[in-house]
């Protein structure tokens, strides 16, 4: 099956520029082996193989926060074995041009992919989402939750694809993206579902909605000063999204004030 990204009509995110440095990391969980890894990953393009074998659980954490200049496109290709699961966690604060793409690739009976998303842009930042969960043979779970907040002139492109093959019967899969704009801050959503299978739970969704002045109003009518105000309203956004984050890992993934 294909790995190529669903493309929005009016990508509205600044080019990535010539020359950018590039590197390629791999992680392997052995079969029935569980862990945790922790990844901050650096400006320049990286591609991230990720292999997790029958029986086996891996917690993926991605937290960065980047300045003002840095780009970064971050590639991961993951391989889920039979009865295993993988769990990848994103959060991405700052930049001039982040993305991530990733393609959750469940590869035998009882493999579970999963997706969480937590970006929060201001200023002039963009940012980009995208995930493929491939779903090759029957009996394979995919579960995709995307937030993002914009604030200032900040942009984001969030993209998503649940691909069914003939045959994989059984399937279970949701993809949602949820976007919250403060200012003029714009953003792109495109959920996809390619099904070739009819016993199938498959679902998608996007929201997109701003941050209106009553809003603001209300808290600080209650002695919240603006900028808590509006701390306030984005972390609560976030929320749905951190609930899905083990406990002791939280605090790397709490939007910044």
């Amino acid at each position: 099956m294909s790995t190529t990204f669903p493309q929005v009509k009016h990508d509205p995110l600044r080019p990535f520029p010539h020359g950018l440095p590039e590197k390629r990391e791999h992680i392997r969980i052995a079969a029935g082996q569980t862990g945790e890894q922790t990844l901050s990953p650096t400006p320049g393009r990286t591609r991230l193989d990720v292999v997790v074998a029958d029986g086996a659980s891996l917690t993926l954490l991605l937290a960065a926060t980047y300045d003002e200049a840095a780009f970064r496109e971050l590639t991961i290709d993951a391989t889920v074995g039979r009865d295993a699961t993988l769990h990848v966690i994103d959060r991405v604060f700052g930049g001039s041009r982040i993305e991530t793409r990733a393609v959750l690739a469940l590869t035998a009976p009882g493999a579970n992919g999963k997706f969480t998303g937590m970006y929060h842009g201001r200023g002039a930042e963009h940012h980009g989402c995208h995930v493929v969960v491939q779903h090759l043979v029957p009996s394979t779970r995919g579960d995709v939750l995307v937030r993002g907040v914009y604030e200032g002139e900040s942009r984001s492109v969030f993209t998503g694809l649940i691909r069914v093959a003939p045959g994989a019967q059984q399937t279970r899969s949701y993809y949602r993206d949820d976007v919250l704009l403060l200012d003029t801050a714009l953003a792109e959503s495109l959920p996809t579902l390619e099904i070739e299978a009819n016993d199938v739970k498959a679902s998608h969704g996007s929201t997109t909605s701003r941050v209106n002045d009553e809003q603001l109003f209300y808290l600080m009518s209650r002695g919240i000063p603006a900028d808590q105000a509006r701390h306030l309203i984005v972390a609560g956004f976030l929320t749905p999204a951190l609930k899905r984050v083990p406990e002791a890992l939280c605090q790397p993934f709490l939007p910044t004030d």
